[in-house]
């Protein structure tokens, strides 16, 4: 895993840990830390070539936060894609800004990956999916992918509505409480 500097070991540990995995690819780097400097978005390699073949992996912004994804599955689990997939699609204004991150994303692949281009010529298994690897571009495929993208890029519609939704609901987006700190590796001592 390249990418993760003099904090390589720390980091690699943390992430096992809070994706419950013992292989970290495709995990390219870190994207962001939390406040209190754990992991919590990674930028994931888009392929992988086997004996079987290629294998693409269309997301980019990967959340491994464990606080912020109990939370924005709360949200989730509450109904809230369906009610921003019809925003989306009733009002012009919030299509257009939702296009607009969807086309955002695939212009970051193109610049960070542009090199993988020969294995896609079409575009059609990475650099024309949206966030999340959707074809659909009208379609929240998860919003803790949303969420991610928002905080690698500081710009998502889907992830600025999630991150007010979670304040709304009292969730602090930044300070994660001593129940999760376990998560990241870190005894529960504060």
């Amino acid at each position: 895993m390249q990418g993760l500097g003099r904090q390589e070991v720390k980091d690699r540990e943390v992430l096992k840990f809070q994706l419950q995995r013992r292989s970290l690819k495709p995990i390219l780097k870190i994207s962001n830390r939390c406040k209190k400097g754990f992991p919590q978005v990674v930028v994931n390699f888009p392929l992988k070539i086997s004996s079987k073949g290629e294998i693409w992996f269309p997301t980019l912004f990967w959340l491994t936060c464990p606080y912020l994804h109990y939370y924005i599955s709360k949200i989730e689990n509450s109904g809230f894609i369906k009610k921003l997939e019809t925003l989306i699609l009733e009002r012009p204004f919030y299509r257009d800004l939702f296009l607009q991150d969807q086309r955002r994303c695939m212009d970051i692949k193109r610049e960070r990956f542009s090199y993988l281009v020969m294995h896609d010529p079409a575009g059609l298994k990475f650099f024309k999916r949206g966030i999340g690897g959707v074809s659909n571009m009208y379609k929240v495929k998860c919003l803790h992918l949303h969420y991610a993208f928002f905080l690698a890029t500081g710009k998502s519609f889907v992830g600025k509505m999630v991150f007010d939704e979670l304040v709304k609901r009292g969730v602090n987006p930044v300070f994660c409480d001593k129940e999760f700190n376990k998560y990241c590796g870190r005894r529960n001592t504060d």
